[in-house]
């Protein structure tokens, strides 16, 4: 009786564990041959900025970037799959021109000292994209591995952002509603009466969509332009308020 309970045992043991050997297998096959990698890096521009920005920016403000972003490297990855004639090749050339339109900028800011300028950056990015383009011509078992491990990479990149972001901004709300109550029962208690007088003061202006969605129109856009710049810089806000 011992013995038949014991090789039950082991045997549902050994079944569970080709089981997982199973799933894993099944998972790593498909990581290996569908590349989010491009995706999943241009999400991680927007969101590394985002994390980096949450004091002063809102989700609705990273959310049009963002899809941006992603379509707009799923439109890559679309046409260099059909260049390629395969997905996963045209995702290791999709990717690398991703990373450097993305991080030009970056490396720009990092670079001022070196005595690299955009001319030699571009160079530099240039280089990478034609020896991703000479990898995807020419890789064949090694395709598997590298697409496996770019979507790793991508995926834990997009998860650290995530760490930092929905902690925040789940706590963001608490914050906001509690601020408003307490900052509405002050201002009645001090004057006994509700203010109907706001005076808004802009420390910093938001990008054009940003702007237009709290202007609310465009004459109120164009009239706090005139009244808190110069005529010159005043001008400019065309590009955020439209036509006066």
């Amino acid at each position: 009786m011992v013995s038949e309970h014991a090789r039950a045992t082991e045997h549902a043991r050994e079944s569970s564990a080709r089981g997982a050997r199973s799933v894993v297998a099944t998972v790593g096959a498909i990581v290996g041959r569908i590349p989010i990698h491009p995706l999943l890096f241009a999400a991680f521009a927007v969101l590394f900025l985002y994390a980096a920005n949450l004091h002063e920016v809102l989700p609705v403000d990273a959310a049009l970037p963002l899809v941006r972003n992603v379509a707009g490297a799923a439109l890559v990855l679309a046409v260099l799959s059909v260049v390629f004639r395969s997905v996963a090749r045209g995702g290791i050339v999709a990717t690398a021109i991703i990373v450097a339109f993305v991080a030009f900028g970056h490396v720009a800011s990092v670079a001022t000292g070196s005595g690299l300028d955009d001319r030699g950056q571009l160079v530099a990015w240039g280089l990478v994209i034609v020896a991703a383009i000479v990898y995807a011509v020419r890789a064949k078992a090694s395709l598997p591995r590298v697409t496996t491990g770019l979507n790793v990479v991508a995926g834990l990149l997009v998860i650290s952002s995530l760490v930092s972001i929905l902690p925040y901004e789940l706590g963001r709300a608490g914050r906001a509603s509690s601020g408003l109550v307490s900052g509405v029962q002050a201002a009645v208690s001090s004057t006994g009466r509700q203010r109907d007088i706001y005076f808004l003061i802009f420390d910093r202006y938001g990008s054009a969509d940003a702007i237009q969605r709290r202007m609310f129109s465009n004459a109120i856009c164009w009239r706090v332009a005139r009244r808190s710049l110069p005529p010159a810089r005043g001008r400019r806000w065309s590009s955020f308020c439209g036509r006066p």
